[in-house]
């Protein structure tokens, strides 16, 4: 049941003018999707933890995730018909992962490196080059 704006008596669906005092009704709000609503807001959703995560490049678990997060959310957004929002939050999640593996490629890289001792035969290589200068 809906009630005029101006004097609170009930009116009818759909009436156009209040029966006590006259007034014009308002215009019904126009009411939103709930699924197109919830798109846009997985789309800004992932599109804010794909920026996040590009922030937290330097701990690759984190930036990982959250860019995995990012990424389904604006899949997830794009097949609900999404904007350009759920476009960035794709395109900020791939970034966070890309950056966040390769960083992580290097520091396990890095780790491995110093963790062997070197073969004998590349260090008497070395301290032959290093003794013999040209």
């Amino acid at each position: 049941m809906a009630y005029c704006s101006k004097c609170g008596a009930q009116m009818e669906e759909g009436a156009e003018y209040c029966p006590a005092c006259g007034e014009r009704a308002a215009p019904a709000a126009p009411v939103q999707d709930a699924g197109e609503k919830s798109a846009k807001d997985d789309a800004q959703l992932g599109l804010i933890l794909g920026i996040v995560g590009r922030v937290f490049l330097f701990a690759p678990p984190i930036g990982i995730t959250l860019g995995i997060i990012a990424v389904y959310l604006g899949n997830k957004s794009m097949k609900k018909g999404g904007d350009s929002t759920a476009k960035l939050a794709l395109i900020f999640g791939i970034i966070a992962l890309i950056l966040s593996a390769a960083f992580l490629a290097f520091l396990v890289t890095l780790v491995m490196s110093r963790s062997k001792p070197l073969p004998a035969h590349r260090a008497g290589l070395l301290s032959a080059i290093a003794s013999n200068p040209r």
